[in-house]
């Protein structure tokens, strides 16, 4: 399958995202194993539904946790029928596991975090369920080979904890 033939449902708002431009960046020097991605940060699956087209990645867990995108994220794996190659996962990536709250600016359904208030005149926020990234790193069963990193914000927390890179020796 090829990228320009995947069928994504996205919000249009953020249509921008599933242009081709730029996709091909996320790893494109990396030269390593590509068995198993993490997605981080799915929203809607655009770069999950891209990894999903590079023939050497087998399996993509897709972490997503606003519902609003997660559902359309599931709905672009099925339309794609890529059930088999993509596992979504509605939850928040954090240092602890719990329930946190995420936040976000009415209408941009591309920004939300649970560090701070984004830009705009209209703040909402959801009770998100969370988990830490080494309890994830620990929950997949396979070695990920391949990480994207869109978190808001989550990600400086996680890098700065000492046990990361126990969690990523896997």
């Amino acid at each position: 399958m090829n990228y320009s033939d995947l069928k994504i449902n996205i919000h249009p708002q953020d249509e921008f995202l599933a242009t081709k431009s730029g996709q091909n960046n996320i790893i494109i020097n990396y030269d390593g194993p590509r068995n198993v991605a993490l997605d981080l940060g799915a929203h809607v699956g655009v770069r999950s539904l891209w990894m999903a087209t590079e023939e050497s990645i087998g399996k993509i867990y897709a972490v997503e946790c606003v519902p609003q995108n997660f559902v359309m994220l599931c709905e672009n794996v099925v339309n794609n029928d890529l059930q088999e190659k993509i596992i979504p996962m509605l939850l928040a990536v954090g240092n602890s596991n719990g329930v946190e709250t995420v936040k976000h600016v009415d209408g941009n359904y591309g920004q939300f975090s649970l560090f701070f208030a984004t830009h705009g005149s209209k703040e909402l926020s959801y009770p998100v369920y969370t988990i830490s990234f080494s309890e994830l790193i620990e929950y997949i069963p396979e070695n990920i080979d391949i990480i994207k990193f869109d978190i808001e914000g989550a990600e400086y927390p996680i890098f700065a904890n000492p046990q990361i890179k126990e969690s990523l020796k896997k």
